[in-house]
Protein backbone atom coordinates (compact mmCIF):
# COMPACT_ATOMS: atom_id res chain seq x y z
CA UNK A 1 0.00 0.00 0.00
CA UNK A 2 3.01 2.26 0.35
CA UNK A 3 3.12 2.31 -3.45
CA UNK A 4 -0.41 3.70 -3.65
CA UNK A 5 0.59 6.58 -1.39
CA UNK A 6 3.96 7.36 -2.98
CA UNK A 7 3.32 6.64 -6.68
CA UNK A 8 0.82 9.47 -7.35
CA UNK A 9 3.42 11.89 -6.01
CA UNK A 10 6.26 10.40 -8.09
CA UNK A 11 4.42 9.76 -11.38
CA UNK A 12 4.51 13.42 -12.48
CA UNK A 13 8.31 13.31 -12.23
CA UNK A 14 8.41 10.32 -14.56
CA UNK A 15 6.07 12.07 -16.97
CA UNK A 16 8.60 14.89 -17.29
CA UNK A 17 10.80 12.45 -19.20
CA UNK A 18 10.04 12.87 -22.92
CA UNK A 19 9.79 9.23 -24.02
CA UNK A 20 8.30 6.02 -22.67
CA UNK A 21 11.68 4.30 -23.01
CA UNK A 22 13.31 6.96 -20.82
CA UNK A 23 10.58 6.45 -18.22
CA UNK A 24 11.02 2.68 -18.37
CA UNK A 25 14.78 3.10 -18.06
CA UNK A 26 14.43 5.37 -15.04
CA UNK A 27 12.12 2.86 -13.37
CA UNK A 28 14.60 0.05 -14.11
CA UNK A 29 17.46 2.06 -12.62
CA UNK A 30 15.43 2.69 -9.49
CA UNK A 31 14.48 -1.00 -9.32
CA UNK A 32 18.15 -1.99 -9.56
CA UNK A 33 19.02 0.55 -6.85
CA UNK A 34 16.31 -0.86 -4.59
CA UNK A 35 17.51 -4.46 -5.06
CA UNK A 36 21.10 -3.37 -4.58
CA UNK A 37 20.21 -1.52 -1.39
CA UNK A 38 18.47 -4.63 -0.07
CA UNK A 39 21.59 -6.69 -0.81
CA UNK A 40 23.81 -4.12 0.92
CA UNK A 41 21.64 -4.11 4.04
CA UNK A 42 21.47 -7.91 4.18
CA UNK A 43 25.20 -8.50 3.65
CA UNK A 44 26.31 -5.73 5.98
CA UNK A 45 23.75 -6.37 8.69
CA UNK A 46 22.61 -2.75 8.53
CA UNK A 47 18.91 -2.49 9.06
CA UNK A 48 18.80 -6.16 10.07
CA UNK A 49 19.40 -6.08 13.84
CA UNK A 50 20.13 -9.57 15.06
CA UNK A 51 19.66 -10.96 11.56
CA UNK A 52 16.00 -9.90 11.46
CA UNK A 53 15.08 -9.31 7.84
CA UNK A 54 11.77 -7.59 8.56
CA UNK A 55 13.25 -4.18 7.76
CA UNK A 56 14.61 -5.16 4.36
CA UNK A 57 11.50 -7.11 3.40
CA UNK A 58 8.98 -4.44 4.37
CA UNK A 59 11.03 -1.32 3.61
CA UNK A 60 9.76 0.67 0.66
CA UNK A 61 13.31 1.60 -0.31
CA UNK A 62 14.53 -2.00 -0.22
CA UNK A 63 11.55 -3.85 -1.65
CA UNK A 64 10.33 -1.47 -4.33
CA UNK A 65 12.13 -3.32 -7.13
CA UNK A 66 9.20 -5.58 -8.00
CA UNK A 67 6.75 -2.73 -8.29
CA UNK A 68 9.29 -0.56 -10.12
CA UNK A 69 9.88 -3.40 -12.57
CA UNK A 70 6.11 -3.38 -13.14
CA UNK A 71 6.22 0.38 -13.68
CA UNK A 72 9.01 -0.05 -16.24
CA UNK A 73 7.03 -2.79 -17.92
CA UNK A 74 3.94 -0.57 -18.12
CA UNK A 75 5.89 2.26 -19.73
CA UNK A 76 7.70 -0.08 -22.16
CA UNK A 77 4.68 -2.15 -23.19
CA UNK A 78 2.55 0.86 -24.05
CA UNK A 79 5.06 1.63 -26.78
CA UNK A 80 5.87 -1.88 -27.97
CA UNK A 81 2.40 -3.39 -27.78
CA UNK A 82 0.83 -0.23 -29.16
CA UNK A 83 2.74 -0.91 -32.39
CA UNK A 84 2.01 -4.65 -32.50
CA UNK A 85 -0.50 -5.72 -35.10
CA UNK A 86 -3.51 -7.38 -33.49
CA UNK A 87 -3.43 -11.16 -33.57
CA UNK A 88 0.21 -11.37 -34.65
CA UNK A 89 1.90 -12.42 -31.44
CA UNK A 90 5.41 -13.77 -31.92
CA UNK A 91 5.73 -17.52 -31.47
CA UNK A 92 8.02 -17.06 -28.49
CA UNK A 93 5.24 -15.68 -26.28
CA UNK A 94 3.84 -19.12 -25.51
CA UNK A 95 7.20 -20.62 -24.63
CA UNK A 96 8.34 -17.63 -22.64
CA UNK A 97 5.07 -17.52 -20.71
CA UNK A 98 5.14 -21.25 -19.94
CA UNK A 99 8.79 -21.10 -18.88
CA UNK A 100 8.15 -18.07 -16.68
CA UNK A 101 5.24 -19.74 -14.91
CA UNK A 102 7.26 -22.96 -14.54
CA UNK A 103 10.13 -20.96 -13.10
CA UNK A 104 7.83 -19.28 -10.59
CA UNK A 105 6.47 -22.66 -9.50
CA UNK A 106 9.99 -24.07 -9.11
CA UNK A 107 11.09 -20.97 -7.24
CA UNK A 108 8.24 -21.41 -4.78
CA UNK A 109 9.68 -24.78 -3.77
CA UNK A 110 13.11 -23.39 -2.88
CA UNK A 111 13.74 -23.12 0.82
CA UNK A 112 14.27 -19.46 1.75
CA UNK A 113 17.57 -18.55 3.31
CA UNK A 114 18.39 -15.46 5.32
CA UNK A 115 20.88 -13.97 2.89
CA UNK A 116 21.28 -12.37 -0.50
CA UNK A 117 20.30 -15.62 -2.23
CA UNK A 118 16.74 -14.83 -1.15
CA UNK A 119 16.95 -11.14 -0.23
CA UNK A 120 17.02 -9.87 -2.99
CA UNK A 121 18.11 -12.85 -5.17
CA UNK A 122 15.01 -15.04 -5.34
CA UNK A 123 12.73 -12.01 -5.01
CA UNK A 124 14.31 -10.34 -8.05
CA UNK A 125 14.13 -13.58 -10.04
CA UNK A 126 10.43 -13.92 -9.12
CA UNK A 127 9.82 -10.33 -10.23
CA UNK A 128 11.58 -10.90 -13.56
CA UNK A 129 9.72 -14.16 -14.19
CA UNK A 130 6.44 -12.41 -13.39
CA UNK A 131 7.30 -9.63 -15.84
CA UNK A 132 8.09 -12.19 -18.54
CA UNK A 133 4.76 -13.95 -17.94
CA UNK A 134 2.92 -10.63 -18.11
CA UNK A 135 4.54 -9.65 -21.42
CA UNK A 136 3.77 -13.06 -22.89
CA UNK A 137 0.19 -12.86 -21.65
CA UNK A 138 -0.71 -9.35 -22.77
CA UNK A 139 0.82 -9.51 -26.23
CA UNK A 140 -2.05 -9.14 -28.73
CA UNK A 141 -3.04 -12.52 -30.11
CA UNK A 142 -0.88 -14.51 -27.67
CA UNK A 143 -1.99 -18.12 -27.17
CA UNK A 144 -0.46 -17.96 -23.72
CA UNK A 145 -2.66 -14.95 -22.98
CA UNK A 146 -5.76 -16.89 -23.99
CA UNK A 147 -4.64 -19.87 -21.88
CA UNK A 148 -4.20 -17.81 -18.72
CA UNK A 149 -7.49 -16.04 -19.36
CA UNK A 150 -9.34 -19.23 -18.41
CA UNK A 151 -12.37 -18.62 -16.18
CA UNK A 152 -10.91 -20.14 -12.96
CA UNK A 153 -7.75 -18.06 -13.31
CA UNK A 154 -9.78 -14.94 -14.07
CA UNK A 155 -11.87 -15.60 -10.93
CA UNK A 156 -8.68 -15.73 -8.83
CA UNK A 157 -7.31 -12.63 -10.57
CA UNK A 158 -10.46 -10.66 -9.82
CA UNK A 159 -10.01 -11.49 -6.13
CA UNK A 160 -6.22 -11.61 -5.92
CA UNK A 161 -5.75 -8.54 -3.73
CA UNK A 162 -8.35 -9.76 -1.25
CA UNK A 163 -6.76 -13.22 -1.26
CA UNK A 164 -3.39 -11.60 -0.64
CA UNK A 165 -4.73 -9.59 2.29
CA UNK A 166 -6.45 -12.54 3.95
CA UNK A 167 -4.04 -15.42 3.29
CA UNK A 168 -1.63 -14.69 6.13
CA UNK A 169 -4.06 -14.38 9.07
CA UNK A 170 -5.96 -17.43 7.82
CA UNK A 171 -2.72 -19.42 7.48
CA UNK A 172 -1.53 -18.42 10.96
CA UNK A 173 -4.87 -19.24 12.59
CA UNK A 174 -5.25 -22.51 10.67
CA UNK A 175 -1.78 -23.72 11.67
CA UNK A 176 -2.31 -22.57 15.25
CA UNK A 177 -5.56 -24.53 15.38
CA UNK A 178 -4.03 -27.65 13.83
CA UNK A 179 -0.96 -27.54 16.07
CA UNK A 180 -2.82 -26.50 19.19
CA UNK A 181 -0.72 -23.38 19.67
CA UNK A 182 -1.65 -19.73 19.91
CA UNK A 183 -1.59 -17.37 16.93
CA UNK A 184 1.47 -15.68 18.45
CA UNK A 185 3.50 -18.77 17.49
CA UNK A 186 3.33 -17.63 13.87
CA UNK A 187 3.89 -19.89 10.92
CA UNK A 188 6.74 -22.38 11.32
CA UNK A 189 9.62 -22.00 8.88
Amino acid sequence: EQFYVIWPLVLPLFLLLPRAWARAGAALLLAAASAGWMAVLVTSGLGTPGGDLTRVYFGTDTHAFGILLGVALAFATTTVLGRAAPGTAPRWTGGVGALAISGLVLLSFLAPVDGVATFPGALVVASLLSAAAIVAGVWPGSRFGRAIDAQPLRWIGDRSYGIYLWHWPILVLLLAGLQGTGAEAGVPG
